[in-house]
């Protein structure tokens, strides 16, 4: 994984811990002013990824996975391999879904194939999805979903016939909160029926995938969270009657899981997975367990250097596996990982690395003998930023790359399968009908359409992505965020805009930084801005970072770490050249604010609170500032002497309520964007926005997300009354994130 991005849009892009209330502070009932979708085009581009394949002989392959269509939402994809190419298969997707994916698939001859994964029906909620093959087409298979979920996936299926199939997955009950549970599901060539599968007490539990020797004989893997609040791997055994749970071996880590099985024997089995050493957060090794019909056993696998993980493995016979996954220095530069175990000992192999990708990955396997397999996964391409997919096939110790069919459709940010990088994350408005705003793409507002701009980009760069914009006029804009270098390591970026085209301005890189990046700024003029973010290096594991820009080069300003770690400036607002206010996060001290004054930063007092990630200033002496919430937004305004924290309402049901931005065209005029968890949409984001009048925050009612139901607002300016809101959406099936550019328009 690279970096915290630096920017407010991580907030809305990732699964947090919700802190509980048992109280509830109600918005005062007013009218209040409409918002409306002004429609901004994604990108469009081939795009797709394939996650599992199966060959039930040599010269016949089947792998499934999904692409994103030109509306953003996600697809069903499948595609065939005949000996001599890959060729794309009409799949169906269900009526009135909003977006399905195909997770595994396995085949018992060339003209029979089951595939199960997930949608989304109309009203949000992921639901179980099987479909077969029968060498003619595909044709879905209703699947039952466990009485009182809120959401299923299945994950993994093995066919021990074609009338004989097993699928298992997972599913939450009112929302995330009560933690997911496992289940199972079985085929008899004309209907599927649930099957049990004990929690024993556990939550939550995920089944990854299952392999079956017989009908009465299956293996399925995956994790539960341990007595201490750490991932154990999990498996469970089915006799044909009933599921019973096995206790796989446990690293000397602080969390493992098991995500690819494969058996040749009831009492034969090979698991793969990932796990992390000594507790350390993201340092994956990959893992490697054997089961002997009565106990698991972890056998030692190639260290790569770095991280690695094992997603998937094929066992020809006992003595013949082949797994498959990725390894990198980090996770922004990981590619495609191959090992071999001969019954021995595994060794690593030299899987094939697609010519211009960034990073690749593989995520199936299937081999018909010892040496002969066929791996599918996907490649990121940095331009235009692009999940493609990649298949390899194995003979003997070398691998070589296959073509593929990557469908075209909407790229937005499914740009890379570890970090999410919002289509649009800030936005700057020098009047209600001339806007700028940025993400991982770019695009300017005239008061009746948007049009796509295009960025400029560093020599090397990968996984770009702008988290704020600011601009003095229509024509002068100063834009930052970060990039990631062709080595993986991230970059502070900054860019302008002369109204006809981006320009990449060179951020400043602090001195013995392992990685940076900017998340805000704010300029008075055209040769004076403030852009702050956060670095880390060898003096702290998290700093603050500000740059000053002068109209040709940027230099870097000493700011103040008070604490022993800081998650970095996210937000800043200044109404003169020597007058800023920042705000961020000083980790274990809560919200951190500090103020320019034309020399030297210094820390302004807050209350000890959640995070502040945006701030807004109509004076040195007043400013407004927001942030994270748990079940309530948090909002906090600076008189020029102390900092006063207030909670802001929050929707009915919600789950955790996050500000990312603030604008205000007066003390008493402002208006704030983020979103909120949705307790009847399975967890999932809606767009949220409150206004301040002065004396009350009220909620405002936003559109329903018109690309499916996960939504968030990144970025909003406003003049006046007028106010534009930037962000994504997407359907909450979508494994890679929200997918497609999102504006609101206030007037």
């Amino acid at each position: 994984m690279a970096l915290y991005s630096w920017s407010r849009g991580a907030a809305v892009l990732k699964i947090c811990g919700l802190v509980s209330a048992a109280f509830l502070v109600l918005a005062a009932a007013a009218p209040a002013p409409a918002w409306t979708v002004s429609p901004v085009q994604a990108v469009q581009a081939p795009n797709g990824t394939l996650v599992a394949d199966s060959c039930p002989a040599p010269g016949t392959c089947m792998a499934v996975g999904s692409y994103h269509v030109r509306s953003g939402a996600s697809a069903t994809l499948a595609e065939l391999w005949n000996g001599s190419a890959w060729k794309a298969l009409p799949t169906p997707n269900p009526s009135g879904g909003h977006g399905s994916v195909l997770t595994a698939v396995s085949c018992q001859g060339a003209s029979a194939c089951t595939a199960v994964g997930s949608y989304a029906n109309g009203q949000g909620t992921a639901l179980a999805l099987a479909e077969t093959w029968n060498g003619t087409g595909w044709q879905i298979r209703p699947a039952p979903n466990p009485a009182g979920s809120f959401g299923s996936y299945l994950t993994g299926v093995s066919c021990a016939a074609a009338t004989a199939c097993t699928a298992v997955g997972y599913y939450y009950t009112q929302s995330f909160e009560d933690g997911a549970q496992a289940f199972a599901e079985s085929w008899n060539g004309t209907a599927w029926t649930l099957r049990q599968v004990p929690a024993d007490g556990l939550a939550p539990m995920f089944l990854y995938a299952v392999s079956c020797t017989s009908p009465g004989a299956c293996v399925a893997v995956g994790s539960y969270n341990g007595p201490l609040g750490s991932g154990l791997p999990l498996a469970e055994v089915w006799n044909g009657t009933s599921w019973t749970m096995q206790a796989p071996a446990v690293p000397n880590g602080g969390f493992a899981e098991l995500t690819g099985v494969s058996c040749t024997s009831a009492t034969t089995c090979t698991a793969v997975g990932n796990y992390s050493q000594n507790h350390k957060p993201f340092a994956e090794l990959a893992l490697a367990e054997s089961w002997n019909g009565t106990t698991w056993a972890i056998q030692p696998t190639p260290d790569p250097g770095g991280f690695a993980d094992l997603t998937a493995v094929s066992c020809a016979a006992a003595i013949a596996c082949t797994a498959v996954g990725w390894a990198g220095a980090s996770f922004s530069s990981q590619h495609a990982l191959a090992e071999v175990w001969d019954g021995t000992a595994w060794a690593a192999q030299a899987a094939a690395r697609p010519p211009g990708a960034a990073q690749s990955m593989l995520a199936g396997v299937s081999c018909t003998a010892a040496g002969t397999c066929a791996a599918a996964g996907s490649g990121f391409y940095a331009n235009p930023g692009a999940l493609h997919t990649l298949a390899e096939a194995q003979q003997g110790p070398a691998w070589a790359i296959q073509a593929t069919a990557s469908p075209r459709g909407a790229i937005g940010n499914s740009a890379t399968a570890n970090l999410i990088y919002p289509p649009l994350s800030g936005v700057s408005c020098t009047t209600a009908t001339s806007c700028v705003a940025v993400g991982s793409m770019a695009a300017s507002w005239n008061g009746t359409a948007w049009t796509t701009l295009a960025l400029a980009r560093p020599a090397g760069a990968s996984k770009l992505t702008l988290a704020s914009v600011s601009c003095a006029a229509a024509s002068t804009c100063m834009a930052v965020g970060s990039y990631d270098d062709a080595s993986g390591a991230q970059l502070p970026l900054a860019e302008s805009w002369n109204g006809s085209r981006w320009r990449v301005e060179t951020a400043a890189e602090p001195a013995g930084a392992t990685g940076a990046g900017l998340g805000g700024v704010s300029c008075t003029g055209a040769s004076a801005c403030e852009a702050v973010g956060g670095y880390i290096g060898t003096s702290g594991p998290g700093q603050t970072l500000a740059e000053a820009w002068n109209g040709a080069t940027w230099s870097i300003q000493a700011t103040v770490n008070p604490g022993v770690r800081s998650d970095g400036l996210s937000g800043v607002s200044c109404t003169a050249a020597n007058a800023c206010t920042a705000v961020g996060f000083e980790d274990g001290q809560g919200p951190l604010a500090e103020g320019w004054n034309g020399s030297t930063w210094t820390q302004q007092p807050t209350p000890r609170a959640l995070p502040l990630t945006s701030v807004s200033c109509t004076a040195a002496s007043a400013c407004t500032a927001v942030g994270d919430g748990g079940l309530h937004p948090e909002a906090g305004t600076w008189n020029g002497t102390t900092w006063t924290l207030k909670r802001l309402p929050a929707p009915t049901g919600t789950q955790g309520t996050f500000l990312n931005d603030v604008s205000c065209a007066a003390p008493s005029q402002c208006t704030a964007v983020g979103f909120y968890f949705s307790g009847s949409n399975s967890g999932f984001e809606a767009t949220l926005a409150e206004a301040w009048n002065g004396t009350a925050w009220t909620i405002q009612p936003t559109p329903k997300e018109p690309h499916g139901e996960v939504g968030g607002l990144l970025g909003v300016s406003c003049t006046g009354s007028a106010c534009t809101a930037v962000g994504g959406s997407g359907p909450m099936i979508s494994y890679y994130g929200v997918d497609v550019p999102l504006a609101e328009q206030r007037s």
